[in-house]
């Protein structure tokens, strides 16, 4: 053999030992691709194994989610069983121990109690004191001061109307609203409180105006509630038109007419004057033209007043034919009106 081998030139030896060569690394790269998949088919598991294995997982996750919202909701459904069936026994138990209590007593209802005057008075109109010259003096001139700042004319039209509406007749069965009488009948200072009851501490006072107005005394000090000071008051109350106020309040209970001013005289006004009232067209706080439209009244005619004095109409010194102001705000006068007013003021 190495006899053949050395017979074998040179050339051919390289020849061959290139050509093994090459055969050799052929046979190792086709063998070490082999190789090493077996190798990694023992090592782990293929993609296909993987993505199922992924899917089981989501699904068994998927599951252990579903099966711990069921035992939640099983749970609120529980608590809300025992809560009902606690609530339903302690309602059996009340109601158990409600039918042990004796039934209550029916109470009656009286519908009707005779009343003393005094229990009248003091439930109606919460009365303060009975009437005297002072009392009316006083009361007077709190209405006068409150209506038309002591004007002389109105405070006189006042006092005719509380006379007119004065009740001659004290039959509290069938007029509740009296609260005093005397042997002439109801009192004036009675009469006066039902028509002004805000100046007159009846009923709380409906502006700051009632709220001094209605601690006026005779004496003309500056009373409590007033809104400036006591050198205004005495400068503008306290010196001249309180002091002339009280002077004309007690010249009218004495049946006289006040003093007249300069240039402008004081009379009774004509007619017979049944209520009085702010004049709508003088822009001032009290408007009252609706309500006395409403009772079918009408206006005494050329009376030069701060305030507007009302009449039934076709009584003596009052118009026969409707009022002008009330026919603007759509009220007619008609007779019927004047029917129930007659009825309601008891004339």
């Amino acid at each position: 053999m190495k006899t053949w081998w050395k017979s074998v030139s040179s050339r051919i030896r390289g020849a061959m030992a290139l050509a093994a060569f090459v055969v050799t690394v052929v046979v190792v790269f086709i063998a070490v691709p082999v190789v090493t998949c077996e190798e990694e088919a023992e090592a782990g598991p293929s993609i296909q194994d993987l993505r199922q294995e992924w899917l089981e997982r989501s699904r068994q996750e998927q599951e252990e989610q579903r099966q711990e919202w069921e035992r939640r909701e099983q749970e609120n459904e529980d608590r809300w069983t025992k809560m009902e069936a606690e609530e339903r026994a302690f309602r059996i138990e009340f109601e158990a121990e409600q039918a042990k209590q004796p039934p209550p007593k029916q109470r009656r209802v009286r519908r009707f109690r005779w009343e003393s005057p005094a229990e009248t008075r003091g439930k109606v109109w919460n009365i303060p004191e009975e009437e005297s010259e002072d009392a009316l003096v006083t009361a007077l001139l709190r209405v006068c001061i409150a209506e038309a700042d002591g004007d002389p004319q109105d405070c006189a039209g006042i006092w005719q109307v509380v006379k007119n509406n004065r009740r001659r007749s004290c039959d509290r069965k069938r007029i509740l609203r009296i609260t005093e009488c005397d042997e002439n009948g109801e009192t004036y200072l009675s009469a006066l409180r039902r028509h002004q009851r805000h100046a007159l501490g009846m009923i709380k006072a409906h502006n700051r105006r009632g709220a001094w107005v209605r601690n006026l005394t005779p004496d003309c000090g500056m009373p409590e509630g007033y809104p400036r000071s006591e050198n205004h008051w005495n400068a503008y109350y306290g010196s001249k038109i309180c002091p002339q106020t009280v002077a004309d309040v007690r010249m009218l209970v004495d049946g006289k007419l006040p003093v007249s001013r300069p240039g402008h005289r004081v009379r009774w006004l004509p007619g017979r004057p049944i209520t009085w009232g702010g004049r709508c067209e003088s822009g001032r706080a009290s408007c009252d033209d609706r309500i006395a439209c409403s009772r079918g009244l009408a206006r005494l005619q050329g009376v030069s007043t701060i305030n507007a004095f009302w009449c039934r109409i076709g009584s003596r010194g009052c118009r026969s034919d409707p009022e002008p102001i009330c026919i603007a705000l759509g009220y007619g006068n008609t007779a019927e009106a004047n029917e129930a007013e007659v009825k309601t003021s008891g004339g």
